[in-house]
């Protein structure tokens, strides 16, 4: 319910968003979710505004990028390389909610099914009231994050030399990072435990860590010195251009959903103060792995245009082309459940009040397509040049 304060237009208004999720102390839906255009009632309370603020001790974030490279010729026009990459990035921003109590025990929760079947859930739990009541997340903007990207990278070259043409690369590479985020806009909070930056060392996501890309052009020059005017009239004067690429899947984290339910462990109050799969409202990720612990299938696709010159006069030429993209129609895979458990209070070992249960769609294909990897596409076109 989007909530207009009714105060009047000279005056500053404040827009408060409530939901029947995070309903304020003592209100019931009825009362305190009016249908808009009425008003709330000026006695119902209100929940707690959220800050974000600058820390005093944030920069603006750097990078530092650096290459070496050993280059030879091996043949006449034919180049080949090997390079090392390297970029740093340092003082990169970070959201963290500062407006929490510190996690004071961890609490271990049995693992029902999937991949970790039979083992136990660490993970620390928040509990209590803010220790500043008057607001909820207190959001720091920090510049605590780093980023380190390594690569090698392996070339060859050759530029067109009887009738032949190729650039080829291989890179090995490695992306890692304590949190880095890519946030256009702040977030509330953003760690899984606010006080353990650390804890979100692990891959970045933008980690790919083999890429293959080659493209040719060949001229057809078939039959030379021949007298088989017929064979060099049909094998000749051809362009052959394929382009392979193929590189790893893309990174994700394995998350949890659901919300930790204190009282299943002991606790006295239910009460938390962000609330999510450890009390905090920040990441959901499964803690018993590391961020960008697991990758999407590997993508490849193959495109390829073959074109024909024909002169009509001394400046007339017509030229025919066939171009074709992800020739073999192959399905790339963009997206997929990143769920792997659920908190529940079902299917639990008897006697244990919450337990994760295994969430059987992950990792179940949930997008194949983007602006970059489509279906086959084919075209045909004549160009006329005079």
């Amino acid at each position: 319910s989007l909530t207009n304060t009714g105060v009047g237009i000279d005056r500053g208004q404040r827009q408060i968003i409530i939901s029947a999720t995070n309903l304020p102390p003592g209100c019931t839906a009825l009362a305190c979710l009016p249908i808009y255009p009425n008003l709330l009632p000026s006695d119902r309370p209100t929940p707690p505004p959220a800050v974000q603020f600058f820390s005093s001790k944030f920069q603006l974030p750097q990078i530092h990028q650096y290459d070496l490279i050993f280059e030879r010729e091996v043949a006449r026009n034919t180049i080949v390389s090997a390079s090392y990459l390297g970029s740093f990035g340092n003082s990169l921003p970070n959201f963290v909610d500062t407006n929490l109590p510190a996690p004071t025990t961890f609490v271990t929760a049995p693992i029902i099914g999937g991949p970790f079947d039979g083992s136990v859930y660490r993970t620390p739990i928040f509990t209590g009231a803010r220790p500043v009541s008057a607001f909820g997340q207190l959001t720091e903007i920090r510049s605590d994050v780093f980023s380190k990207y390594h690569a090698l990278v392996l070339q060859a070259n050759r530029r067109l030399t009887n009738g032949l043409q190729f650039q080829t690369s291989y890179t090995l590479s490695r992306s890692y990072d304590n949190g880095q985020s890519s946030q256009t806009f702040t977030s509330n909070n953003l760690p899984f435990n606010a006080f353990n930056q650390q804890g979100e060392n692990g891959l970045s996501s933008f980690d790919r860590r083999q890429k293959f890309v080659t493209s040719l052009v060949y001229n057809t020059s078939f039959l030379k010195g021949s007298d088989n005017k017929v064979g060099r009239a049909i094998l000749n004067g051809w362009t052959i251009a394929p382009i392979f690429n193929a590189f790893s899947g893309q990174r994700f984290t394995s998350n949890i959903t659901g919300s930790i339910s204190p009282t299943a462990f002991g606790f006295a109050s239910n009460t938390t103060p962000g609330g999510g799969v450890n009390g905090s409202g920040g990441s959901s990720r499964f803690a018993n792995l590391p961020r960008n612990f697991f990758k999407q299938p590997n993508i490849w696709y193959l495109d390829m245009r073959i074109s024909r010159r024909f002169s009509i006069t001394e400046s007339t030429k017509l030229e025919l082309l066939a171009e074709g993209f992800n020739l073999f129609n192959r399905t790339q895979i963009t997206n997929v459940n990143s769920t792997i458990y659920a908190w529940s209070t079902t299917g639990c070992p008897t006697g244990v009040a919450q337990c994760l249960t295994f969430n059987a769609p992950f990792r179940n294909v949930t997008g194949a397509d983007s602006t970059l990897f489509r279906e086959r596409q084919v075209q045909l076109a004549a160009r006329l040049q005079f």
